[in-house]
């Protein structure tokens, strides 16, 4: 580790960066893709820049490793917008970023502005502008909506110079020269101003305009790995691929990809975030560290990382004791193999499936893709494989002989392969067919018996019932209901005839026990009066018959 700059009390500006003023060194440091050093005094609200190679830069002439003011006049105030850099004054909570071309993006909470210094003339965020001039590229400067009682919330998805960009936090600035702003208005939002039209994070954009990224109080709950970008907090740096890598209360850093792939190990999705160090319910930090390489995310890394342009993610790990305190490394990618299969399986039954669950399967450097399960009768080597296409870490086999026992196996798969097979204790699938209905009861009709029953307990659910009608004299006589329903009219039965009735149930382990007997005779329907006969009477006719 070298010193490239320090202060001292004699220093000044345009000598050696190792006599530099002392306020030349009071806050932020940035660098350039060239290796150019800027720094920003937010108390004097002054830029520098610290060349790496001799030339001109802002319109100055510059020796290699001297340091140079480059913006600002050394007055808080508001006069930030087409001004020479060198005139241009910021109101406080100043946080800059440079891209790789060495312009200098500002943002400015006291004037509720997001600025630009552009090393060269051009149309930068549909605006033209001058070389080494300042000029607003977001916001409305000083804004009374920004302001209690006055405040309201920014809409996005409209031209960045008329959207309310209330007190910007932190900035930073993609290789493209897109701009993420950090912890924008009280709501707390993450805002993303692209320089071309297209699509990002999943969303489509039109060029400098400004759109929201994530919003709402920083996450306060533990993190869902692949939950939406814009439930997430803030983001603290980003690599050249655009990929973003955020801050999650300081004790993890979560990843969202550009675009759908593969990164530290498992597959992830644009629009998404993931974890890839530390973890979110740490209580531990910062104390506990595995030296060894092991898996990043959900071990108590502390502090958030950062990334290489490549994706690399670095982190400092401040242990308890000064002596074991080291930089670990994180990469992006690398090699990976045919993961390995998991170390617990815990089974259950019914009569017609076995539910079966696993953990700690390994991913050997590649996410999982699918898991295998395959069952296989104790005693017999034909296997049954289930293929889950999931990377779920449970399934149902189905389609087992109910009273029979398997051995069952799980498979991990990744990219790579499929691991070795792994054994759970053997399994008996339950054979309990349903109780015995109760509470039979019968109604008699016209040549018929309806009867009605209360549905016994099964272990699985009941499909059906049989009735077995039981004459006096005869044969009996078997009806499937075909139907779960709990009543029946049995028909074609012989009035003032005694009958049985037994009721049994069926569900997928079989048939269960009959229903206790209920007896009942059949009505008998009455005969036909006898003949009537007629008399006339003063006021009418009279007719009259005998009862059958």
């Amino acid at each position: 580790i070298y010193q490239i700059a320090t202060y001292t009390s004699s220093g000044l500006l345009g000598g050696s960066a190792q006599s530099a003023p002392a306020s030349a060194f009071n806050d932020l440091v940035g660098v350039d893709s060239s290796d150019n050093v800027y720094t920003f005094d937010n108390q004097n609200s002054t830029f520098y820049m610290i060349p790496s190679t001799s030339g001109t830069y802002f319109g100055q002439a510059m020796i290699a490793d001297y340091i140079y003011q480059i913006a600002g006049n050394g007055i808080v105030g508001d006069q930030e917008n087409d001004v020479p850099a060198l005139s241009a004054e910021f109101e406080g909570n100043t946080y800059f970023a440079v891209d790789n071309a060495g312009n200098i993006y500002v943002s400015d909470g006291g004037s509720d502005v997001i600025d630009m210094i552009p090393q060269s003339s051009g149309t930068y965020f549909g605006v033209s502008m001058k070389a080494d001039y300042i000029y607003t590229i977001a916001g409305i400067n000083k804004a009374s909506a920004c302001s209690f009682p006055n405040y309201s919330p920014p809409t996005f998805g409209q031209p960045s110079l008329s959207t309310l960009i209330c007190n910007p936090g932190s900035i930073l600035v993609d290789a493209k020269g897109d701009v993420i702003v950090n912890d924008v208005s009280i709501d707390i939002y993450t805002i993303f101003i692209p320089v071309a039209s297209g699509t990002y994070y999943s969303q489509a954009m039109q060029a400098d305009d400004v759109y929201t990224m994530g919003g709402g109080p920083p996450v306060t709950g533990n993190f869902n790995v692949g939950e939406s970008l814009v439930d997430t907090e803030r983001v603290s740096s980003i690599d050249n691929a655009g990929d973003l890598f955020i801050d999650y209360t300081g004790s993890a850093t979560l990843f969202s990809p550009a675009s759908s792939g593969t990164y530290f190990g498992r597959y992830m999705q644009v629009g998404h975030v993931y974890g890839i160090a530390g973890e979110t319910s740490n209580t531990s930090c910062p104390y506990i560290m595995v030296k060894t390489p092991v898996y990043a995310w959900n071990n108590p890394i502390c502090g958030p990382g950062t990334p290489d342009p490549n994706g690399n993610l670095f982190i400092s790990v401040p242990l308890f004791s000064a002596n074991n305190s080291y930089i670990a490394v994180v990469p992006i990618s690398g090699s990976s193999g045919i993961p390995t299969g998991p170390n617990t399986i815990g089974v259950s039954s019914t009569s017609s499936a076995v539910n079966i669950s696993w953990s700690g399967a390994g991913t050997n450097g590649s996410d999982f893709t699918d898991f295998k399960v395959l069952s296989e009768p104790v005693g017999s080597s034909s296997q049954t494989t289930y293929d889950t296409s999931s990377n779920a870490l449970s399934y149902s086999a189905t389609s087992l002989t109910p009273g029979d026992s398997y051995d069952l196996f799980v498979q991990a798969v990744n990219a790579n392969g499929t691991s070795s097979e792994v054994l759970s204790p053997p399994i008996t699938l339950s054979a309990s067919t349903p109780a015995a209905p109760k509470g039979v009861k019968a109604t008699s009709g016209n040549g018929s018996e309806t009867l009605s029953w209360t549905a016994p307990s099964s272990a699985d659910p009941v499909t059906d019932y049989v009735i077995t009608t039981y004459p006096l004299v005869g044969t009996p006589i078997q009806v499937d209901t075909g139907s779960s329903s709990t009543s029946y009219s049995v028909t074609g039965l012989t009035p003032g005839s005694l009958y049985s009735f037994e009721i049994t149930a069926e569900s997928s382990a079989g048939y269960g026990a009959s229903s206790a007997p209920i007896w009942a005779q059949v009505s008998i329907p009455p005969s036909a009066p006898s003949q009537p006969s007629v008399a006339s009477t003063s006021s009418g006719v009279e007719v009259s018959w005998n009862p059958p």
